[in-house]
């Protein structure tokens, strides 16, 4: 049978075809796997990006609210939901990650301040004690009011802020 040149020619015909659909199926299958390297890299990233988000209303409210242990939790737990951005996305977005968690930090440590302060003023009106050391402490207190107002200002204007910084990461539209 090996003899038949027909024969042979059939083989070698099948043996390429079966080659061309191997190579195909390999193709195929790389062009697969890097899809889903994509989409995978994408979920990864748009789930830091919704931390964010989440992290960026906790900080509103509870700049407004003067929660402390709200700020304690989401400071705690945006720092373990931040960590995987220095693989997965720009510098530029993960800096601008360390960067909220920076001012969320400053935030926390303002409504420390003002608590003491204020704890300090209501120790000294209840012995009918507001004396220079009181206006003292009420101006210090102003002071970080204001400041714990700049924050929340500031922290207001960072959802538009965000979107700018990962629209080019996340934007399907220029990964399709």
């Amino acid at each position: 049978m090996q003899d038949n040149p027909d024969c042979q020619l059939y083989l070698s015909i099948l043996t390429a075809l079966i080659a061309v659909a191997v190579a195909y199926i390999a193709w195929n299958q790389h062009v697969t796997n890097r899809t889903r390297l994509k989409n995978e890299l994408f979920n990864r990233g748009f789930n830091i990006y919704e931390a964010a988000i989440s992290f960026i209303r906790k900080m509103q409210e509870a700049s407004t609210s003067g929660d402390i242990d709200m700020i304690d939790e989401a400071l705690n737990w945006f720092r373990s939901e931040k960590l995987p951005a220095v693989f997965l996305l720009r510098q530029e977005c993960s800096s601008y990650l360390d960067t909220l968690h920076d001012k969320g930090v400053e935030l926390y440590r303002l409504s420390l301040d003002i608590r003491r302060l204020e704890k300090s003023l209501d120790r000294m009106e209840e012995h009918s004690n507001v004396t220079e050391k009181g206006k003292g402490i009420e101006r210090e207190l102003g002071e970080r009011k204001t400041a714990r107002n700049e924050l929340s200002i500031w922290f207001s204007k960072q959802l538009l802020e965000l979107n700018e910084i990962f629209g080019e990461d996340l934007d399907l539209r220029k990964k399709l």
